[in-house]
């Protein structure tokens, strides 16, 4: 048989063509990236008290989420750090374990359960279970204009360029790293809030009272039941400069902003910060699905960062850290 194979010159050159032409369309085909994605053993818990001691965070937080944990039998280890203000439960699976998405949410499931039991103030638990890869490109937003960097500049641009990345195809996660979190920060004049007899605690009640968040009613009829909104929610420095503090019998209002300066800024100490070229900026780590050729992907990234580029103000350079496409080529 293979005699008559090798005399039919034909049919040998048919295979050897046949050969060539699946070797290519599995070269085309095949996925093509540097690092492996792999299965996560792995996992963190990660619960936040703030200004809580570390002894409490470990009676009261700790030790009921690893008593919780203990129920599941592929976990291989639980290890705890509790120090003040957060508590970080560490967890390990057995090694016989070859699908971890069920088992993480099934931790998911036990974590909702005991939060109900965690102290008043406490925020919602955080499991961190998808942290076993590596980022395929890396994008800074630098800021290039006088004086220290505008975090929140960058910020708002780094959510548009997030937003952009994401409707690339292919792209699978899009995280921004260094970005600070903005908050309205009231500072009172202490003398005149003392002469004026106004404390912390009552000015607060009124800000909060002010804020319309709720409902106010409803309209009820044979035919329509309808909701009513207040007008007059948090959205501009202005509005709540404006909030009326105190009113005397002859009509005066005294307003926040006449005791206290109202303004914009970023929450210190910042929760993470990212430094490029010494200063602050901002970092926009996207990371593409497994199953997908890197340089297809890369090259649909430059081209959605080059026409963003062009959007940037001056002030503002667009520079790419890392592309894991030089290192698979």
């Amino acid at each position: 048989m293979i005699r008559s194979f090798v005399k039919n010159g034909r049919l040998m050159s048919l295979a050897i063509v046949l050969l060539i032409v699946s070797g290519l369309g599995a070269l085309s085909t095949m996925p093509r990236m540097e690092d492996p994605r792999m299965k996560n053993r792995h996992a963190s818990v990660l619960t936040l008290l703030p200004g809580a001691s570390a002894e409490r965070i470990e009676v009261l937080i700790t030790e009921k989420i690893e008593q919780k944990l203990r129920k599941i039998s592929e976990i291989k280890n639980i290890t705890s750090v509790s120090r003040p203000g957060i508590s970080s439960v560490k967890l390990e699976l057995i090694d016989e374990v070859t699908d971890s998405l069920p088992i993480w949410s099934r931790v998911r499931d036990l974590i909702n359960d005991v939060a109900p039991n965690f102290p008043e103030n406490t925020l919602a638990p955080t499991l961190e279970d998808d942290r076993s890869y590596a980022f395929t490109q890396l994008v800074a937003l630098n800021w290039q204009g006088d004086g220290p960097s505008d975090i929140a500049s960058l910020g708002r641009y780094a959510n548009d360029l997030q937003n952009r990345l994401r409707l690339v195809s292919g792209t699978d996660l899009v995280t921004i790293f260094g970005q600070g979190k903005e908050e309205v920060l009231v500072e009172i004049d202490q003398g005149l809030s003392s002469k004026l007899k106004l404390s912390s605690k009552l000015i607060a009640q009124k800000i909060q009272q002010s804020d319309a968040k709720v409902s106010a009613g409803q309209l009820v009829n044979q035919q329509n039941q309808m909701q009513v909104e207040l007008i007059g929610a948090f959205d501009t420095v202005a509005r709540i400069e404006n909030i009326p503090v105190r009113e005397n019998s002859s009509g005066t209002i005294l307003r926040l902003g006449d005791i206290a300066n109202v303004r914009k800024s970023l929450t210190w100490p910042a929760r993470e910060i990212a430094i490029v070229n010494d200063k602050p900026a901002l970092v926009v780590a996207a990371r593409m699905l497994p199953n997908l050729r890197i340089d297809h992907w890369s090259a649909n990234i430059k081209a959605e960062l080059a026409v963003y580029a062009k959007l940037l103000p001056q002030n503002i350079e667009l520079e790419v850290l890392f592309d894991q496409n030089i290192y698979t080529e």
